[in-house]
């Protein structure tokens, strides 16, 4: 795999199985040689140039099945409460040397905690720390096109939806033009758009989501997101268009429980739905 590009790591495709069965798909560093990369961190670890520059990658063609997500709520909750635990003692030591000599490292480092203590509270479903340490990551001057920022930015939309800051997620309209170009982020954008009563803009952003040929969380690109738009239908009582998108989710079961009910929903409980 490294032979044509020995300076460079190589990604490879993870599909991250989850507790509900559904799936999603991340890029992560992990072939290199180690002349010339590291293994930098004491949880989730980065693999980072030996001069702790960041590492110079490429797209191999190895995809491996990961299954470590796929836990009960309780099991969530003690891995989610160890890397916390972990997360914060190394935060505690980066921040104790902030000021001194070798901060160049621990700058970039230390967003990275941030990122990894909101993804562990969003585990945990304690969505209001999760905003905030999302909140002090995204403070730092990133790099948009990390992977790990991007997935920061998305997960952080995801936790103010779920702890009620639907008003504060229209924030998201700013940052459109960076990160919009992927069906996770318009999706994500029709949800705060339809959590906001804001049902064209709602339609059009899930409709545009669905044009993509990938997506990295399952069933953004197609059948969540025409689910979604069919709830929508139904809610203002186009039933008509509702079934014809619930008909095209190909099998999702919840497409297929409207489909038999044909329940009439309302517009407050338009805003509750979705997915």
């Amino acid at each position: 795999m490294l032979e044509n590009e020995p300076r460079k790591a190589g990604r490879i495709k993870c599909i991250n199985v989850l507790e509900d069965d559904s799936k999603n798909t991340d890029w992560i560093t992990r072939a290199f040689n180690r002349k010339y990369y590291k293994v930098e961190g004491k949880i989730h670890e980065q693999i980072v140039k030996t001069d702790g520059e960041p590492a110079d990658t490429f797209l191999s063609a190895v995809v491996i099945k990961h299954v470590g997500y796929a836990l009960n709520d309780d099991e969530k909750k003690k891995k989610a409460l160890r890397n916390i635990k972990l997360l914060k003692k190394r935060l505690a030591e980066l921040e104790k040397n902030f000021d001194s000599d070798i901060t160049q490292n621990n700058e970039k480092e230390i967003p990275y905690i941030y990122y990894q203590l909101g993804k562990s509270y969003y585990m945990e479903k304690d969505y209001n720390n999760a905003c905030d340490f999302f909140s002090k990551g995204l403070s730092f001057d990133l790099e948009p096109k990390l992977e790990y920022v991007i997935d920061m930015v998305e997960t952080y939309g995801y936790a103010m939806l779920n702890c009620g800051k639907v008003q504060e997620a229209l924030s998201y309209t700013s940052i459109y033009d960076v990160f919009g170009n992927s069906a996770d982020f318009k999706f994500l954008m029709g949800l705060i758009y339809m959590k906001n009563a804001m049902f064209d803009e709602a339609v059009n952003e899930f409709q545009k989501a669905a044009e993509y040929k990938e997506s990295r969380v399952e069933g953004t690109n197609s059948y969540l997101a025409y689910y979604n738009i069919g709830v929508i239908y139904e809610c203002l009582g186009n039933i008509g268009k509702a079934q014809e998108y619930y008909k095209k989710c190909n099998g999702y079961s919840k497409a297929v429980e409207r489909l038999k009910n044909g329940r009439h929903g309302n517009l407050t409980k338009c805003r509750k739905t979705g997915v």
